[in-house]
């Protein structure tokens, strides 16, 4: 039997009962449910609420530019808020992540931060190039300090580190223009290459005994450098060490030295005196180019090698490349190697 809707239209001729209802159901499922289930996904993955990590996906700041990390949060991924110039501070109210991952804040406009407890590393490039950080509480459970963790932090001024550090990787510090005051606590045995390279503000520093060797370029251009205590055990000067510290005018090198390596104090144009110690074997290449502030060096007997223009002068006419010519230092030495006089002006056998 056929029913009729309104005596217009026979149903058996256009939508059956059983149809009506199955597109009702379906109009349940795409007003209804599908929605819920659409906002409930989209909250499991851009709220922190489900999960330990803090990502780029479910992390938060509010308009004056501060994000508060979740209590439950025990990492931060790497890159999390790399590159968000509208972060200014990140608050670890009652949390404590045991991890904070590589270039987490890396270009970003961080402005402050403390740093929490549980860490035992800055992680690479951790705050490289925030160019508006000026302050940094370290904690007293951090270990080490990786590549380029705050290379490029334009605007910070001072560090103070925990005397549990044991290791600052290459880079860590370099570019950080404004820095004036940092100290490297007695637990340090290594402070990686380049570590300091650039810091042109930093006026002095004190070296702990437990460091063997200065990496190449450590030191390179802090052209406010005035005052440095080197490590009582120091074995090694590593190449460009101390190149363009312009502001220097001694060094007393222990008497554990005994290789400088090339280029080591070249540009230290205030340098006046360098007292070499008996046990220096070997000194680099162009080690003193371009003193123009010492007049003299007495090298011990028993250094075996001295480098091809230790002492010499760049050519003020050259262009590149770069020519050398006999500069102006008197060396006073009587051992046995060869190539005098290394660029020096004269060469005085005592």
């Amino acid at each position: 039997m056929n029913v009729s809707a309104g005596g217009c239209f026979p149903l058996s001729k256009n939508i059956s009962l059983e149809r009506i209802n199955y597109l009702g159901e379906l109009a349940i499922w795409f007003i209804f449910i599908i929605p819920v289930f659409a906002y409930s996904l989209y909250s499991w993955i851009f709220t922190a609420d489900h999960t330990d990590t803090l990502t780029r996906y479910n992390m938060r700041i509010d308009a004056q530019g501060v994000c508060t990390v979740p209590q439950h949060i025990v990492r931060i991924e790497n890159g999390c808020f790399k590159n968000r110039k509208d972060l200014k501070k990140i608050v670890f109210t009652g949390a404590s992540p045991e991890l904070i991952g590589e270039e987490a804040f890396a270009g970003s406009g961080l402005e402050s931060i403390e740093i929490p407890r549980p860490t035992k590393v800055i992680e690479k490039g951790l705050f490289e190039d925030c160019e508006s950080l000026v302050s940094v509480n370290i904690p007293g459970s951090l270990l080490g300090i990786r590549d380029n963790a705050f290379r490029n932090c334009r605007s910070l001024e001072e560090i103070r580190l925990p005397e549990t550090v044991i290791f600052i990787d290459k880079w860590a510090f370099s570019s950080c223009y404004a820095l004036k005051s940092v100290n490297i606590p007695k637990s340090a045995e290594q402070i990686g290459d380049h570590a300091f390279w650039h810091c042109r503000s930093l006026e002095a520093l004190s070296l702990p005994d437990s460091v063997a060797k200065i990496e190449p370029g450590v030191f390179s251009y802090c052209k406010s450098l005035k005052e440095i205590r080197l490590p009582a055990a120091l074995e090694e000067i590593g190449e460009e060490a101390f190149v363009g510290c312009e502001a220097v005018t001694d060094f007393n090198l222990p008497d554990s030295v005994k290789f400088i390596g090339d280029m080591a104090f070249e540009d230290c144009l205030a340098l006046k005196e360098v007292r070499m110690p008996a046990s220096l074997m070997s000194l680099g290449n162009l080690v003193f180019c371009d003193c123009f502030s010492l007049q003299s060096a007495t090298l011990p007997d028993g250094t075996e090698r001295i480098g091809a223009q230790a002492f010499c002068d760049r050519n003020p006419e050259s262009r590149e490349p770069v020519q050398y010519a006999d500069g102006h230092i008197t060396v006073y030495y009587s051992g046995k190697a060869s190539g005098s006089p290394w660029g020096a002006k004269k060469h005085v056998r005592r």
